[in-house]
């Protein structure tokens, strides 16, 4: 029951945002925010490398446990829905998002933070989900996705599998594009998405 209030909650919030969204006829662009690329991973496996075995476990572990959340979502997504640009801003807001809200309280330096977010996106992108090279690191100042750090606070206790907010962004969005009252991908594996085709 819980659980469910909680998706009703994220539901409404999700829709209320994307409704002002559309209406200001906002695009979600920041055109002079800065990108990650090839740097920011090479910098962020040198850090990675500089710490002490024990902190870099501990990196590991969240980027493996944020990697997984984000698989558990978007592998439930056609890939015409995972490669449009609003899934793809959805994507790097979350993970900006859980780390600045959720991993700060687990890492002890922002440095590190950075660096699992960072790691995220590799792996993200070596699984042919994003483009690390269009990774907006001020995702922050598109309004669609503000809400995500409250909503995040509220799932973070549960399971990882149970973790679906992401999901949740990006139905709730196609149901004002496509004007319709439900659209589902939760639970879903369609064969078309890269991540289908890597089971492990």
């Amino acid at each position: 029951m819980a659980v469910l209030l909680v998706l009703v909650v994220v539901g409404i919030i999700v829709a209320v945002c994307v409704a002002q969204s559309t209406n200001n006829g906002t695009s979600g662009h920041s055109s002079s925010g800065s990108v990650l690329g090839t740097q920011g991973v090479q910098k962020a496996h040198a850090h990675l490398n500089s710490v002490s075995p024990a902190i870099r476990e501990k990196m590991q572990a969240a980027k493996q446990l944020l990697v997984t959340i984000l698989i558990n979502n978007l592998r439930c997504l056609p890939k015409d829905v995972l490669t449009m640009e609003y899934t793809q801003k959805a994507i790097n807001a979350f993970v900006f998002y859980y780390g600045t809200s959720i991993l700060t309280q687990q890492l002890t330096e922002l440095e590190q933070v950075f660096t699992v977010m960072t790691l995220t996106f590799e792996e993200l992108h070596n699984k042919g989900v994003i483009d690390i090279n269009s990774i907006d690191l001020h995702i922050n100042r598109d309004p669609r996705f503000q809400t995500m750090p409250t909503m995040l606070g509220v799932m973070s206790h549960f399971p990882p599998e149970k973790q679906t907010m992401l999901l949740v962004y990006i139905e709730k969005y196609m149901q004002a594009q496509k004007g319709v009252e439900r659209v589902r991908y939760i639970g879903q594996r369609p064969t078309d998405n890269p991540l289908n085709s890597q089971e492990e």
